[in-house]
């Protein structure tokens, strides 16, 4: 899956974190070579004996998220009920499939119902703000202003240029950043009242312990993300030039026989 996971996202105009051969590498040593992929780590999928999560499903992953960007881009146009969106989803996640080596699944009635499904159950992920395209062409153009770009989206997404496309992922990247820097924000207040409590108390008691354990625990994973998010925004932006100068090829997605 991973392999056509990598395939299919440069098929779809967006840009692998990095070539099956450097994930090879990556894997081949990973506890000294994992930071060039840690903003796309995670920790659910934890490698018990190097400590490093998420490294095996790294293409699959950026997959699914830009996949969620791509359907960011329908929303934003007032698109998403026009069923091009959707039938755009259904075929990438099929050549993905294909490509891992599910024939049979892709050919059955039970694959686009699920796909359907998953397409319909991604997290909305626009302001209501932004919810008209000349609202969201502005939101757009605003994150990317202090980045020294701008750019003109196109009404269809589909026709839309490939480097077009890559700065509007960019600020679909930074959206996701000011959402997780709003959720920290409105942790650290109660994380510093369940501390100064803690404090203030001789003998606290035990709830109120774990009130200030999780809410602890809770800001660290939040504060966590966020740093990574930076990161990433930072990879996305120092790759930029070298983007334009070498942009995705042109390439026939191969048929592979398994994972």
């Amino acid at each position: 899956m991973e392999r056509s996971s990598y395939y299919e996202l440069i098929r779809d105009g967006g840009r692998p974190v990095c070539s099956i051969d450097e994930l090879s590498d990556i894997l081949a040593a990973p506890k000294d070579r994992y930071r060039a992929v840690r903003p796309w780590l995670c920790d659910d999928r934890m490698d018990p004996e190097t400590g490093i999560g998420g490294l095996h499903t790294i293409f699959s992953r950026q997959f699914e998220q830009w996949w969620e960007f791509r359907k960011s881009q329908w929303d934003g146009r007032g698109l998403d009920n026009t069923g091009a969106g959707l039938t755009a989803f259904i075929e990438s996640c099929r050549r993905q499939h294909e490509g891992a080596g599910s024939k049979r699944w892709v050919v059955s009635p039970e694959f686009e119902q699920m796909m359907r499904t998953d397409w319909e159950e991604m997290p909305p992920q626009l302001p209501v703000e932004e919810q008209t395209f000349t609202a969201y062409s502005k939101a757009v153009n605003r994150r990317l202003a202090p980045h020294h770009f701008t750019i003109r989206l196109s009404k269809d997404p589909q026709k839309q240029s490939v480097w077009a496309t890559w700065l509007e992922y960019l600020s679909f990247k930074i959206r996701v950043l000011e959402t997780l820097t709003d959720r920290v924000g409105s942790q650290e207040p109660r994380y510093h009242a369940c501390r100064k409590k803690l404090l203030d108390e001789r003998e606290p008691k035990h709830p109120l312990r774990e009130t200030h354990i999780d809410t602890a625990a809770e800001l660290a994973a939040l504060s966590a993300e966020l740093c990574v998010c930076y990161k990433s925004i930072d990879d996305i932006i120092q790759g930029t030039d070298r983007y334009v100068m070498n942009p995705p090829p042109s390439i026939t997605l191969p048929l592979f026989h398994s994972n």
